[in-house]
């Protein structure tokens, strides 16, 4: 029986191949070099570890500032096991984009993230692990992100995530908190 059904197989494989040699469908392999690439950015920031919790969890349109919508209707990460970091492009969350599913969730320690982030589409994954310690003083944490790539990009994404990642975190999630903002959220005193 499992003979025949690889004889089958093959013969399927080779009417198919004539099928696309001899009319308009066609199609084609195109063989992809894989790579992979880790990268880490830790920054220490203004807030205790509960409030930089709050600041890159749930409603982050405050201070994450790349979107594939103009002005996105939500951009939030629901952390917790199954969770993910969406982009809703209307109210009603019937159109938008998942950047990543939230596979560990640690309140106020570790949050990772599996997905292509900003590069949908492609054949890329980006483990995201996000962890979170007590700074020097009370009110201080350090927040350090780990992220490792793998999958077929194009020259350059590694240079392009390492500014990415220090413009989301250095730039602009320490001047939110630096701004006396809290909860991610809109902040009228951070642009």
């Amino acid at each position: 029986m499992r003979y025949r059904f690889l004889a089958l197989m093959f013969f399927s494989v080779l009417a198919t191949t004539a099928k696309a040699q001899s009319g308009a469908d066609e199609t084609r392999v195109t063989k992809l070099e894989s790579r992979a690439f880790s990268l880490s950015h830790q920054v220490e920031l203004p807030a205790s570890t509960s409030e930089v919790w709050a600041a890159i969890t749930n409603d982050i349109s405050g201070w994450w500032d790349h979107s594939f919508a103009d002005t996105p209707a939500r951009l939030f990460i629901k952390a917790q096991p199954g969770g993910a970091f969406y982009e809703y492009f209307d109210e009603a969350g019937q159109n938008g984009v998942v950047h990543a599913r939230v596979i560990y969730a640690e309140e106020e320690k570790r949050l990772v993230l599996d997905g292509p982030l900003g590069f949908n589409g492609h054949a890329v994954t980006i483990i995201t692990i996000w962890e979170l310690q007590p700074g020097d003083t009370k009110d201080s944490a350090i927040l350090t992100a780990r992220l490792s790539v793998s999958g077929v990009y194009q020259d350059g994404w590694d240079m392009a995530l390492k500014g990415v990642w220090a413009h989301f975190l250095s730039g602009r999630l320490k001047g939110y908190l630096e701004a006396g903002c809290r909860d991610g959220g809109p902040c009228a005193a951070f642009p």
